[in-house]
């Protein structure tokens, strides 16, 4: 078992790579995932923070080019997933945000503004604020479809479980991207949804 205490995790960036340049059949790549803007977590031992202030970090998703998809941008403040095991004590999760990457055909998800857990992994969270943060999916390309901007404040999916003991979810925000513009052959894209502000 791994314990931090008394850390300020200030202004981290995880920036996913944009998509390189567009080959001659008119079609590119998809845009880099980022993953945990202020703290990354995987491991399947228990990882134990206390005093802990995690905040303004941000997870930034990889632009995406013609045809393709944009990268996510996931938990920008922490990223907890991978059958991984998290504890929270006395912790504060403000004003963190996660992009998806803009263009292709579908704009990049932004996911867990303050917190992503995901993929049957463990989280426990006593005395903690989960304030100020956004998920903002990202603008399609020409015709495309804007990204899905989900979980403002804290995505908990795929089999993972959270405790909230004595918290507070407070001015957390989900924002789908908008749909892409329209050219000569193609119709404007629809927007993206947003599912669960906190």
């Amino acid at each position: 078992a791994t314990a931090l205490t008394d850390v300020e995790l200030d202004g981290d960036l995880a920036v996913g790579g944009d998509a390189g340049e567009v080959g001659e059949n008119g079609r590119g790549n998809r845009g880099g995932d980022a993953e945990g803007g202020g703290f990354y977590n995987r491991s399947a031992e228990q990882v134990t923070l206390v005093n802990v202030e995690i905040e303004e970090n941000r997870a930034l998703g990889g632009d995406g080019a013609v045809g393709s998809i944009s990268g996510a941008g996931a938990g920008g403040g922490i990223f907890s997933g991978f059958g991984s095991n998290l504890v929270l004590t006395d912790a504060e999760i403000d004003d963190n945000r996660a992009f998806g990457g803009a263009g292709g055909r579908v704009g990049g998800a932004g996911a867990g503004g303050g917190i992503f857990n995901a993929f049957s992994s463990e989280r426990v969270l006593t005395d903690a604020e989960v304030e100020g943060s956004r998920a903002v999916g990202g603008a399609g390309g020409v015709g495309g479809v804007g990204g899905v901007g989900w979980g403002g404040g804290i995505v908990n999916v795929f089999g993972s479980t959270l405790a909230f003991t004595d918290g507070e979810l407070e001015e957390n925000r989900a924002v789908g991207g908008a749909g892409g513009g329209a050219d000569a052959e193609t119709l404007g894209g629809p927007g993206g949804d947003a599912l669960g502000g906190g």
